[in-house]
């Protein structure tokens, strides 16, 4: 289930006076907890050692969220870090350090808790924007913008307005993003007066996404700035719940619990609950039927 049906469900059921931004904090809260307590998920990155010999693990990634580390074949779960002289090194840029075996692997396989992602809820108004619609140009169906908060697959929406109204390019999705290159570069000198490059990126989107707009600039190949009254930008949001049907309706019964809290309807905020308790135990128990064997059926630390 997509989370804005979610809470659609929800304002049909409790018409309420909460923001969005808050009904997708909640929506994060129970996004988070079911992916750190029952259905976890893993990544794993090759780390190459450093000249003194320790490892820099990836950005937001700390000991704790640490499973197990390979080095080379062999693997060393977490409870063994201590025995095996594994030490986590914590500060700015938290570093794991191994003890030095002579061995012939310079680098090592950390697995680690994939953390839940925070629903990226954007809307930008009055941007610092450019949008190109030149076919057959140099440039075709890009646009320019100052700071980037928008990620490679994001769907977006722009409202462009005109002294004749406001024009909607709906559906822009988002295909590369780059540095500017000379072509960018002189857009960008020429409608925004900028000389900080290193501030504005090239994102390439889908073809036609600008074309109606542009149809209400007479001979006009660029939106910019000097032509229009300002471009809102927005980012779709169509993450989904962590868990399928039947159990992700336990996201409709944990938001109606909010609300029916703050509200301060307590008899409704523990029927609500209750509901919710029962489905997460549910959904607790189909995941244990189906986990994998555990560990009886493996190997541990082994050359």
């Amino acid at each position: 289930m997509y989370i804005n049906s979610v809470i659609e469900s929800c304002d049909r059921l409790y018409p309420n006076e909460y923001s969005l931004k808050e009904k997708y904090i909640w929506c994060d809260e129970l996004s988070a907890m079911l992916l750190q307590e029952y259905n976890k998920q893993y990544e794993r990155i090759r780390i190459d050692a450093d000249k003194d010999g320790t490892y820099l693990l990836p950005e937001g990634v700390t000991f704790e969220m640490i499973d197990r580390v390979f080095d080379g074949r062999h693997m060393i779960e977490k409870q063994d870090f201590r025995s095996f002289g594994v030490v986590y090194l914590s500060g700015l840029h938290s570093r794991i350090a191994l003890p030095d075996r002579h061995r012939g692997n310079p680098y090592i396989d950390v697995v680690y808790l994939k953390k839940h992602m925070p629903i990226r809820d954007i809307r930008i108004e009055n941007a610092d924007v450019i949008l190109v619609y030149a076919p057959n140009k140099e440039k075709s169906n890009v646009f320019y913008i100052k700071y980037l908060p928008f990620k490679k697959g994001d769907v977006l929406s722009f409202t462009v307005r005109l002294t004749s109204g406001e024009v909607i390019c709906d559906n822009v999705a988002v295909l590369d993003i780059n540095m500017p290159d000379i072509a960018g570069e002189k857009y960008i000198k020429q409608y925004m007066n900028d000389d900080a490059m290193s501030m504005w990126y090239e994102v390439t989107v889908n073809e036609g996404a600008f074309s109606e707009a542009v149809t209400k600039v007479a001979n006009a190949i660029l939106i910019s700035s000097p032509e229009t009254h300002g471009i809102d930008i927005m980012r779709h949001v169509l993450d989904k719940t962590v868990c399928d049907a039947p159990y992700d309706s336990m996201y409709i019964d944990y938001v109606n619990a909010k609300i029916c809290f703050f509200q301060r309807d307590y008899e409704s905020y523990n029927q609500h609950m209750t509901i919710f308790n029962g489905r997460l135990a549910a959904y607790q128990a189909w995941l244990k039927e189906r986990s994998p064997m555990g560990d009886d059926g493996k190997m541990k630390n082994w050359w």
